[in-house]
């Protein structure tokens, strides 16, 4: 797991939004302060939308997982890159505390990406509803998974955050 900080909702619901409040203003004022990229009005961190618009400032100026080329990334100074990954965390944490279910998210970066689950595995044990308890595996790389494209109404993703071949499945335990 290259991020421990991935571990939502696993303290009070308050704390937990403290948390994400101060890192997304943190992660703002960064990139802000390199280059004022963020420009649309921020009056509420919890509000969906906001996240959504957060979300893709980090999905256009990051670039893919193994491929970050855009001309941002590549001249942003380190802390500014950070930032910019950060903000992707703090945005996701932020959601989390309105889901009020606690979640790890494991992230493997720089694993290889051609390797993939039997197409069998997900017709004997997939289901298309998510558990507490259950494991789930996410192919997208930076994008919205079925389930967020399904509830959260983004008005701000870009074409190229969500793949039709993207699948979420998940592995009974």
């Amino acid at each position: 797991m290259d991020d421990p900080r991935r571990f939502y909702g696993l303290k009070n619901p308050e704390s937990e939004k403290k948390r994400a409040v101060k890192d997304l203003e943190r992660c703002i004022e960064t990139i802000n302060s390199y280059q004022h990229i963020i420009n649309q009005p921020i009056t509420d961190l919890a509000n969906q939308d906001t996240l959504n618009y957060l979300h893709s400032i980090f999905e256009k100026y990051h670039g893919l997982l193994d491929r970050q080329d855009t001309k941002w990334w590549r001249f942003a100074p380190d802390p500014v890159r950070k930032a910019l990954a950060d903000l992707n965390i703090a945005v996701h944490r932020m959601e989390s505390t309105r889901r009020n279910v606690p979640r790890i998210v494991c992230t493997w970066f720089g694993m290889p990406k051609d390797h993939v689950l039997d197409p069998g595995l997900m017709r004997r044990h997939g289901r298309l509803t998510t558990e507490w308890g259950g494991v789930y595996l996410n192919y997208a790389e930076i994008g919205k998974t079925l389930e967020d494209l399904a509830t959260d109404n983004d008005r701000w993703i870009g074409d190229d955050a969500f793949n039709h071949s993207d699948t979420t499945a998940r592995i009974l335990t």
